[in-house]
């Protein structure tokens, strides 16, 4: 209880100012007597889309069974309906007389303005990939990411005169003539951009200028009364709320969080964000907010376990904050108070810390499914987040010839419970991701032998383990009788045992999108049409004869690491990627899960790609980070390869982690813990025993070492965890 009670006392702490920039409000220490006050609850079941402007809260609510536009008046306290069509919509954007959207068809999308004053409504915009908006006065600003017209815009809404603003802009905010955007770089070697903050005018003339840059991501910018707020979060190593009065010459940047805050608002002289977590995962899981006003600084919202966030500060300095109890809900409880009181805690639902079920084997809890909207996974015991590592014996090699014939060589060895025994007892795992080769994948002396995998599903079933099977890893995307049969007989072991809650889910392809597949081009599923109908129409016709079969979820992987592609989008998007052929869906239509796979730290930035594309399609789907990791070997091949410090295991932050495995492990760790990740698959539990420096990156990827030639990347002895090992358990303990 102690821990707690310190806990608290630093959230808190966090939430007091130490300086403001010129012209900013100021103050220091937390108000004396704070008044306690009782928020306006204005909707239950809004989305996370909200706007304040003039005298307006507007927000996409979910009540009809859409996302439909509503609004608040303040003065007459009353809410009124915009649309409620059946347009599917996402991004929101209002300056008081004129609201906008974009919405959602199906072969084009386009965005929308609604007058206030005439309730006209007007299509202003169309296109294919649209990203954040503003508005200002007449002027639409826009994100535009079709490929023919990429950058963000200002576009004129009476005569649709527009131009460019900025070539790689992003979530503009505009106020007084000004626009705040972002921008990002991913640099070779790894998936953590660096992201900038630049300042420019709304008429593109008088130039722009960079008012803040880190490694990581941008939680949100404000703009009011001729000050910059901003806050960095992710793999950013500084996350204060940072603020900058624009029109000092001399560009003072002051920190006015003392400690972590997220998204900052601010109008009429009140700032505003958000207090996640303490990074500790060890810790009790407590959001707050803090408020800054009148040269005072507040708790405006107490730490509470049900997740609280600030969403808008409306003209006259009222606070619009969102409540989720739940997880598992899609809906969130939108409130608005004053900046002079203190809201006390609201509670999750269900209360956090509870104890887990008691489910000692996968068989006692049954078989693992998945609700729409759910961003989770769950059995007869609950939420059930996959805390899994990608299972090889050493000596076999990476691909499907452990569960071969040779598998049962391993199994009289010892080799197969010494490392079922080092997954479980150690790393805790409940999945094991295994691969198995289909008839006519590989020489058929390799194909999957039915009773090795039986035997090792049973094996890991005693020790709390389900596994995951995927069954597909190249571009022969035909479902022949040959890999029917092989794949009904693999069924047929654990449906006439009743058993089949022993898998936890089947991957129809291991990377589906992998380059190696089409040659010359980044990302398969860029532009290749005719690709993505052959490889989704083996997805569906794959998740059909399982489904005919057993009810075991059906998953399907997509490489993320190759960058932004052929198309300058992220390969997360694959998911969503339309086929040639109308009658073919899209992946994220079939599976019951998405499964990215990512190993340079970008767990943020996958798991935010494929929530803007929720949004984007009015829907939601739970996301298993399905491998990742980072080799610890050979250190001559570049500086990454390493496996870092001693101190890195304890303080995989430490600046000397920077470069290292622990680092990028550690990112995507932390990403499934602040984000709601359905799990995660380490790769891989062992390193491979073969090979040499210059053998392949993910034969040293293991999380212990093996009786091998090392090259300079790890210090871990042979059959010990290395540090990387120590972060995945720490992980699997805490989430």
């Amino acid at each position: 209880m102690k821990k707690f009670r310190l806990l608290q006392y630093l959230v808190l702490a966090s939430l007091i100012m130490v300086a403001a920039p010129s012209g900013a409000a100021t103050g220091s220490g937390v108000a004396a007597n704070p008044t306690t006050g009782t928020p306006k609850l204005i909707s239950a079941t809004a989305s996370e889309a909200v706007v304040a402007a003039g005298g307006y809260l507007f927000w996409l609510d979910t009540r009809t069974g859409g996302a439909g536009v509503y609004g608040y008046r303040s003065d007459t306290k009353r809410v009124s309906v915009l649309d409620t069509s059946a347009a599917r919509r996402y991004a929101l954007a209002s300056d008081g007389t004129t609201v906008a959207w974009v919405e959602n068809g199906d072969k084009e999308d386009v965005v929308v303005s609604y007058n206030l004053a005439t309730g006209q409504r007007r299509g202003l915009v169309h296109g294919s990939e649209f990203g954040g908006l503003a508005l200002a006065g007449t002027t639409l600003i826009y994100q535009d990411g079709s490929a023919s017209h990429r950058g963000l815009y200002a576009r004129a809404i009476n005569n649709g005169d527009e131009h460019l603003l900025a070539a790689r802009g992003a979530n503009p905010v505009a106020d007084d003539g000004l626009v705040l955007w972002s921008e990002e770089q991913i640099k070779p070697g790894s998936q953590v951009p660096t992201v900038s903050l630049h300042l420019g005018y709304l008429n593109g003339k008088g130039g722009e200028r960079v008012l803040a840059t880190s490694r990581g991501c941008l939680t949100g910018y404000a703009l009011s009364r001729g000050n910059a707020y901003w806050a960095f979060g992710c793999a950013a190593s500084d996350r204060q709320v940072y603020a900058q009065s624009i029109s000092d010459g001399a560009a003072t940047t002051t920190a006015i969080s003392n400690g972590e805050g997220r998204a900052p608002y601010a109008a009429a002289g009140v700032v505003v964000w958000t207090v996640p977590p303490a990074s500790d995962p060890a810790a009790l899981r407590q959001w707050a907010i803090a408020a800054q006003f009148e040269g005072k600084s507040q708790v405006a919202v107490a730490p509470s376990t049900a997740e609280v966030e600030v969403k808008a500060v409306n003209k006259a300095g009222s606070i619009a904050f969102t409540v989720k109890r739940d997880p598992a809900s899609g809906n969130h409880e939108l409130y608005l108070s004053s900046p002079t009181e203190t809201i006390a805690a609201f509670a999750a639902t269900p209360a956090p810390n509870a104890p887990p079920p008691l489910c000692p084997q996968p068989t006692s809890c049954g078989q693992l499914y998945h609700n729409a909207r759910d961003p989770y996974l769950r059995d007869g015991g609950g939420i059930s987040k996959v805390k899994g590592v990608q299972f090889f014996i050493p000596a076999q090699g990476i691909n499907g010839s452990t569960f071969s014939a040779d598998y049962w060589r391993s199994v009289d060895s010892g080799e197969v419970d010494w490392w079922l025994s080092n997954a479980s007892g150690y790393l805790l795992a409940n999945t094991l991701r295994i691969f198995v080769d289909l008839p006519g994948d590989v020489d058929r002396s390799q194909v999957g032998d039915v009773g090795a995998i039986y035997d090792f599903a049973v094996r890991a079933n005693a020790r709390g383990m389900r596994i995951g099977i995927v069954m597909k890893n190249n571009a022969d995307f035909v479902l022949d009788q040959a890999r029917r049969d092989w794949i009904n007989s693999l069924l047929n072991m654990f449906i006439n045992t009743g058993n089949t809650s022993m898998i936890a889910y089947v991957s129809a392809a291991n990377e589906i999108n992998n380059p190696k597949f089409c040659s010359g081009r980044s990302d398969c599923y860029d532009y290749n049409y005719d690709y993505i109908t052959n490889a989704n129409r083996w997805v569906r016709d794959f998740a059909a004869l399982i489904r005919s079969r057993a009810p075991i979820l059906v998953t399907v992987g997509i490489v993320t690491d190759n960058g932004n592609g052929d198309d300058g989008l992220p390969a997360a998007n694959d998911f969503f990627r339309r086929a040639s052929d109308p009658s073919v869906p899209r992946l994220v239509d079939i599976v019951d899960f998405v499964s990215p796979h990512n190993y340079g730290g970008g767990g943020y930035w996958v798991y935010d790609t494929v929530r803007a594309r929720d949004a984007h399609d009015g829907s939601y789907t739970a996301i298993v980070l399905e491998e990742y990791g980072y080799p610890t070997d050979p250190s001559s091949m570049d500086e990454y390869h390493n496996e870092g410090n001693e101190i890195c295991r304890e303080h995989p932050e430490d600046p000397i982690c920077d470069k290292t495995a622990v680092h990028y492990v550690e990112n995507n760790t932390k990403s499934m813990r602040e984000r709601d990740y359905a799990g995660g698959v380490a790769w891989m539990l062992a390193d491979i025993s073969g090979g040499n420096c210059a053998s392949p990156d993910d034969l040293f990827t293991g999380l212990f070492s093996v009786s091998r030639t090392y090259c300079g990347g790890t210090h871990t002895a042979p059959g010990e965890p290395k540090t990387t090992s120590f972060r995945v358990r720490n992980h699997h303990y805490y989430y």
